[in-house]
């Protein structure tokens, strides 16, 4: 036999409200830490080329409310790929933003947009081969110099 307590709807135990749906944070870590972590692979990497990035509008880390850069694995992955792009490619910032904005992205293992890197690859590059030239020719003048009459 039911009793008034259980079948009263406005005596049932209220459903617990639904959390809002949000995505689970990511891990961050601080501008420091980053610059430890990217260290190995970019020696030249420092604390200030990650804040001229960030002033460039190349990456918008999260900010604790007090002023702290906190860089997720999203951000470290998008880092990554604006130092390879212009370490192997040698892109000017202008060009490696409207990459980005197009949706170009590293793929793990491979550096300069995922396809593997060969010799013959880095020969026929424009700005490579400009650099490769220019190189050769700043090293020719230091040995005309030095070579004495």
């Amino acid at each position: 036999m039911a009793t008034p307590e259980t079948t009263d709807p406005a005596m049932a135990l209220p459903e617990p409200p639904e959390a809002p749906s949000e995505p689970p944070r990511q891990k961050a870590v601080t501008i420091g830490a980053v610059c430890k972590a990217l260290v190995q692979e970019f020696p030249d990497i420092s604390i200030s080329k990650i804040r001229y990035l960030e002033d460039q509008k190349l990456l918008t880390p999260r900010r604790t409310q007090g002023g702290y850069r906190l860089y997720t694995q999203t951000d470290i992955q998008r880092l990554r790929t604006i130092l390879r792009l212009q370490r192997d490619e040698f892109l000017p910032l202008r060009v490696i933003r409207q990459e980005l904005a197009g949706g170009r992205t590293d793929r793990e293992g491979h550096p300069s947009g995922g396809r593997p890197r060969d010799a013959a690859h880095d020969g026929d590059h424009p700005r490579r081969r400009r650099a490769v030239l220019a190189r050769g020719r700043r090293r020719g003048d230091r040995r005309r110099r030095h070579a004495g009459p």
